[in-house]
């Protein structure tokens, strides 16, 4: 809202902040999600997908999909801890639902959505993990 009360419409830089270019957008979304954890080991898969519902003409319409992975590997008194992340979306892309690049689950040191955000993605860490002697 703006000093006045309006709805804005745009971000300090002139970018909608909706699809529709009004002050909301519509939409209905469908879910379908599934992990695995491996008990054994630590490792994990997860996958989502996700399906916009246009059940009227000016709702949004798009489909996103997102997997992560990760993979510890023992290295003596160290885990090697191996991360991975990745999403795409396909059809409409209100700039709320883009994937952000940053904050302390990203890029650390950066703010969520500090170092970018976008249609796709590809993100891979890695940490070497000990437990301190104290």
């Amino acid at each position: 809202m703006d000093s006045h009360g309006q709805p804005l419409l745009t971000d300090v830089y002139g970018a909608p902040l909706t699809f529709s270019g009004k002050h909301s957008d519509c939409m209905m979304l469908g879910v379908l999600s599934g992990s695995y954890s491996s008990p054994a080991d630590g490792s994990q898969l997860g996958i989502s997908l996700e399906q916009a519902l246009p059940l009227h003409s000016s709702w949004l319409n798009f489909n996103r999909l997102r997997v992560r992975a990760e993979q510890p590997v023992p290295l003596g008194p160290f885990t090697l801890n191996l991360r991975g992340k990745a999403g795409s979306v396909y059809g409409d892309l209100p700039p709320y639902e883009a994937f952000p690049l940053g904050g302390t689950n990203s890029v650390r040191g950066y703010a969520e959505g500090g170092v970018g955000s976008g249609r796709h993605f590809i993100e891979g860490t890695a940490e070497l993990r000990w437990v301190a002697p104290w």
